[in-house]
């Protein structure tokens, strides 16, 4: 519960960054739906309303009839669901740009498009030099499966992501209009948001796994029209709506599907990794935790379960 209460406190800082910055990252917080889309899904539905009652938790997930989920978004897809309070969207690149903005207006020096070809110790080299730094931090996402310390511990899995033309019109039919954020059930699960111009962006994993990063996760043809297959699948009504855009990239699987941060040994190296597809939120607790134990503090986030876990 640490952790779940840890990571929902970052959904909101990471909206009011955005406020006290002026950042417009389309943040919207409109909640997260999971929806059953097969026989199978509804026992697992079920159990994580249970356990969240279970531990104190049962007005932040809910149970949904179809009928409720209807009034959500009303795809022929959905048989039921659950809905947790605590969700937000944002436009990730436009988060990671108000974010360098910030940083480049506080002095702070960013080395953009400088590769590192390997680590030693807290000494980063690169193609025409080294950097050495006191502290090092590896927090490169997927590409955390090229350091030996994590290749044994994560695998790059391919998403690729689908676009539609707006279509506003659509979505008020469907009754899609309170932002909210929705996924199914599936292991390689579908994944769908709203835009603010009224289009909607699908997800789905390529089903691709690696233990290093190649085009295939950003040239994968079968993977994008198993994407587009899906989404016509969610929603038929919009079969006449252009998809106009479509990309991938890899995310960072760890067996347990939960991230890690911590120290590498009696180093002054240190790491998170593992975020399993949902980082956004976990990577401003990361954040926290790694600055607290580079600077020795004693505090709430070094004490997180995720803390000095060691994906395994």
């Amino acid at each position: 519960m640490r952790a779940c209460r840890a990571i929902s406190a970052s959904i909101t800082g990471i909206g009011d960054f955005c406020s006290r910055n002026n950042v417009d990252a389309w943040y919207r917080a409109g909640g997260y739906m999971y929806a059953i889309t097969a026989g199978a899904h509804e026992k697992l539905c079920e159990e994580m309303v249970r356990l969240a009652a279970a531990v104190g938790a049962a007005d932040e997930l809910v149970a949904l009839t179809p009928a409720e989920v209807k009034t959500r978004c009303a795809s022929p897809a959905f048989r039921g669901g659950a809905y947790m309070r605590d969700g937000a969207s944002v436009q990730p690149a436009r988060l990671a740009r108000g974010l360098r903005r910030v940083l480049l207006e506080r002095g702070v020096t960013i080395h953009e498009g400088t590769a590192v070809d390997r680590l030693d110790g807290t000494t980063a080299i690169t193609p025409k030099g080294s950097v050495r730094a006191k502290h090092a931090v590896l927090a490169v996402n997927a590409w955390g499966v090229g350091w030996p310390q994590l290749n044994r511990r994560l695998v790059a899995w391919s998403s690729y992501i689908v676009l539609t033309a707006p279509a506003p019109d659509r979505l008020r039919e469907i009754g899609w209009t309170g932002g909210e954020l929705i996924s199914d059930f599936r292991t390689s699960l579908r994944y769908f948001r709203t835009t603010p111009d009224g289009r909607i962006a699908f997800g789905g994993g390529g089903g691709r796994a690696r233990r290093s990063i190649d085009h295939m996760f950003t040239h994968d043809a079968r993977a994008v029209t198993e994407t587009a297959e899906g989404f016509r699948l969610m929603f038929p009504s919009f079969a006449d709506v252009p998809i106009e855009d479509a990309w991938g990239g890899p995310i960072d699987v760890s067996p347990t599907h939960l991230p890690a941060f911590g120290r590498v040994g009696e180093t002054n190296v240190y790491y998170a990794a593992g975020y399993t597809g949902n980082g956004v939120a976990p990577t401003r607790v990361a954040g926290e935790a790694l600055a607290d134990l580079i600077t020795r503090a004693d505090t709430e986030a070094v004490r997180l379960p995720m803390v000095n876990a060691r994906p395994r």
